[in-house]
């Protein structure tokens, strides 16, 4: 597995976090459900986070980064950080898509208590795999197989006859 997934904390609010994600054109920041964030609910973020004090940012780069669009890359982002967050009250996490660079990543913010975002090295792992599953794993199992050439030719040969 070389999904590679990057975290580190900080204790104070996620205004500069916030800012360095939301610098690519065209990407960016993204709530929970996907959508892209308003300054109103940017503001929010970072007021929550001034709040709890605390921050975390996690980066994922999966293997498969390369062939994933933006939008799957922002689906298994969501899952990713759903799951993370599911029994962590406080937690709340905003994302973006970055394209920036050779490897593109996704940048996820989230706020919360120390309790809540705290994690040790087993932790770390945990969403790493749970991150792998979802990004490269499930992707291949949701992406159908080509067809071998000779098979595609002849699927398009019966289609063309089928519309004549």
């Amino acid at each position: 597995m070389v999904t590679v997934l990057h975290t580190d904390y900080r204790e104070s609010g996620a205004s500069n976090l916030l800012s360095y994600m939301n610098k690519e054109e065209g990407n960016g920041l993204h709530n929970r459900y996907g959508e892209e964030m308003t300054n109103a609910e940017i503001q929010h973020f970072v007021e929550k986070s001034e709040a709890h004090e605390f921050e975390r940012s996690i980066i994922v780069s999966p293997e498969n980064r390369h062939t994933l669009s933006d939008d799957e890359l922002s689906l298994y982002a969501r899952k990713t950080m759903q799951e993370f967050t599911e029994d962590r009250p406080t937690a709340d996490y905003c994302y973006a898509v970055h394209r920036d660079s050779e490897n593109p990543h996704v940048h996820v913010a989230l706020t919360g208590t120390k309790d809540d975002l705290y994690m040790n090295t087993e932790d770390i792992e945990s969403v790493r795999e749970d991150a792998h599953t979802k990004f490269v794993e499930q992707h291949q199992e949701n992406t159908p197989p080509l067809l071998p050439e000779h098979e595609f030719e002849q699927d398009t040969q019966h289609s063309a006859e089928r519309f004549r």
